[in-house]
């Protein structure tokens, strides 16, 4: 039985697959087997992963019809003999201490979680590491970042707890995530950086995240009534500060990126998930998220939110994001120097024209 088992569900990724592979195969942990399920991929990333199989025996490559990731993602733990499940992007990267790092630590643990960077195609690499007040609940350290690949799960857990990823259209890492935090595993964290996320929007990994259609909108908030669900079941507090914070502000940026037409429909899904929270004692909380008083809020259809908000004025955009936690004082201060450098620049250019 291999240590780990990774599971790469792999789709239309052939610029970056190799060099994904590669990183795994140069792991200092060699003891692990890389279950590659390739999800009817149709440029040339099976071909490279069958070239892998031949030179690397580690390397396990199932070739299916596309049915989508939640399906490759249970079927690799399907064919899985590993002791411990670790799941990667089929572009990302993982760092060659990566693995030894978790196991070090797991001890008897049934979750090992760590931390990680975002790196683009640029060369560009930026580390994320943990807010020391996740580490104290599994739930919250599972939600720092809320997504399979920073983490390793015993896989005698996994089967025990009968634990599959939904078949949902998004969110299928949150409410996995939801049901392991539920099972109430022993955990532990480490501060080490062990996985390389490729955040890279125009990457084929990320157009499911960064599609602004209603259906979409619609996976992400259900997602988000799932956790809800999950979490108050199993008596786990935390996940309605989820919900109600870590996820509001994104699916509020989420509106005025749709086309006009859905945006009225899709104004009225999040109301339904915002009618859930008692904002009573945290209405500023919503108007530094929202940019408007809640009231005003629930009154508005989506073309008025969002004609609203592209008129609202840019400082006070970015002050509402910092109240809200949406930004850090790197960027409010990044801002600070866009705009000073625009003001500068704008006073040169007048200065020329007074000389001429």
């Amino acid at each position: 039985m291999p240590k780990i088992s990774v599971l790469i569900p792999a789709y239309n990724h052939e610029k970056y697959i190799a060099e994904t592979l590669q990183s795994i195969l140069d792991q200092s942990l060699q003891d692990l087997e890389v279950i590659v399920v390739n999800d009817g991929s149709i440029d040339t990333t099976g071909k490279i992963i069958d070239e892998f199989c031949k030179k690397d025996p580690r390397v396990r490559a199932y070739h299916k019809e596309n049915g989508g990731v939640v399906s490759a993602l249970n079927f690799g733990m399907k064919h899985a003999q590993g002791e411990w499940l670790a799941w990667c992007g089929s572009d990302d990267i993982v760092p060659r201490n990566a693995y030894r790092d978790l196991l070090k630590n797991s001890g008897d643990r049934d979750v090992v979680i760590g931390e990680f960077s975002e790196i683009d195609d640029n060369g560009g690499k930026v580390r994320v590491r943990m807010q020391p007040w996740r580490k104290n609940d599994c739930f919250d350290a599972l939600f720092s970042m809320p997504a399979m690949w920073s983490k390793i799960i015993r896989r005698r857990f996994v089967e025990e707890n009968d634990l599959l990823f939904p078949d949902v259209l998004l969110c299928e890492d949150l409410i996995f995530l939801a049901k392991v935090a539920a099972c109430r595993p022993l955990y532990t964290v480490i501060a080490k950086d062990i996985f390389h996320y490729r955040n890279n929007k125009k990457s084929a990994s990320a157009s499911m995240t960064h599609t602004y259609t209603l259906d979409y909108f619609k996976a992400h908030v259900e997602g988000r009534f799932k956790v809800l669900e999950i979490t108050e079941s199993a008596g786990i507090k935390n996940g309605r500060n989820y919900v109600f914070y870590d996820s509001i502000r994104y699916l509020s940026s989420y509106l005025p990126q749709m086309e006009e037409h859905d945006v009225d429909a899709a104004m009225e899904v999040l109301k339904r998930l915002l009618t859930l929270h008692d904002w009573k004692s945290e209405l500023t909380y919503f108007e530094a998220v929202f940019g408007i008083p809640y009231s005003a809020f629930m009154e508005m259809t989506g073309r008025e939110y969002v004609s609203y908000m592209r008129n609202v004025d840019s400082f006070d955009a970015v002050l509402n994001k910092f109240k809200s936690g949406d930004a850090g004082l790197q960027f409010v201060l990044q801002c600070m120097k866009g705009w000073l450098q625009y003001r500068l620049s704008s006073r040169s250019k007048e200065k020329d024209r007074g000389t001429r």
